[in-house]
């Protein structure tokens, strides 16, 4: 003989609601990692929303209070959906908003490197080099030809226009030590970096470079390279949805829907124990005779 327990269930829609909450137990426990101090309490945190909603969804527990059941679905089913999300959307859009977030450390990196006295420094020491030079070739030229003077020979023009050449070497030498010296600082390769170590190069290099290169350049702040928003993992929902975010929105959709199945499915796993126009027509059959004897007496 089968149990009773047996007979009010639809085994079906049982079997297809135990696979839709395997499902988003993965992605549960996926999405709580990225969120809980460690795996271990992500994966006991997961695995026990997901087992309390099929037990409860199949009726297998909390039968004799149906309020409290309904409300702890709606808790842990809620629990279920945003952990789920972290788990979507890092399918879905990870790689691009890291990309964002990256892409908007190196505007502000740019900024900080053109606003110091690095890029005018370079160009300063390659016009100093470049006038010592010339100041070089006039000395000779006057040395040889006297073009200036008349005279030729190694007299007062020539040597005026070799110290002033001289002057000028040993000013863009000391520039270009400086430029070549704090050019890691400036120049670096970004590619696989964080917006985090982006704004502690360009803080190591605000704070190092020369007094007279950062004159009037304000300390490079925090949240113009890394967005302030992402920083809590647990508000990033939230943060996202706020801003209309296609993936966000799509991800959230998808964790909503896989949950929103699960109980819809729950509903109907206790098979009812009579056909639902035979229980109406009893029932308002019931009704009426109530209404007769009422109407008798």
């Amino acid at each position: 003989m089968i149990p009773q327990w047996m007979r009010e269930r639809d085994w079906a829609l049982l079997g297809l609601l135990l696979c839709l909450n395997v499902g988003s137990a993965y992605t549960t426990i996926l999405g709580a990692r990225q969120i809980m101090p460690t795996h271990e309490m992500a994966d006991i945190l997961g695995a026990t929303v997901q087992i309390t909603l099929f037990l409860m969804l199949s009726g297998f527990a909390v039968n004799g209070a149906p309020i409290r059941k309904w409300i702890v679905v709606a808790i842990f089913a809620g629990l279920s959906i945003y952990t789920s999300f972290f788990t979507y959307y890092e399918q879905l859009a990870q790689d691009a908003d890291s990309r964002s977030q990256l892409d908007t450390a190196l505007q502000a990196h740019s900024a900080f490197v053109s606003s110091t006295g690095y890029q005018s420094a370079r160009s300063q020491a390659d016009a100093l080099m470049k006038e010592a030079e010339a100041l070089f070739e006039l000395a000779e030229q006057e040395k040889r030809r006297g073009s200036s003077s008349g005279v030729s020979g190694y007299g007062p023009v020539a040597k005026k226009y070799a110290k002033e050449g001289s002057e000028k070497k040993i000013e863009a030498e000391r520039l270009a030590a400086d430029v070549e010296r704090f050019a890691p600082r400036f120049e670096f390769d970004v590619e696989g970096m964080l917006p985090e170590e982006v704004y502690r190069k360009d803080l190591e290099a605000w704070q190092l470079i020369p007094a007279d290169w950062k004159v009037g350049v304000a300390q490079p702040e925090r949240d113009g390279y890394v967005d302030m928003k992402a920083e809590v993992r647990l508000l990033t929902p939230y943060q996202r949805i706020r801003e209309g975010d296609l993936p966000a929105l799509t991800a959230l959709g998808l964790a909503t829907l896989v949950d929103g199945i699960a109980i819809f499915l729950g509903t109907a796993i206790r098979a009812r124990q009579r056909p639902v126009v035979e229980a109406w027509s009893q029932g308002l059959a019931g009704v009426i005779g109530q209404v007769k004897n009422s109407a008798a007496v």
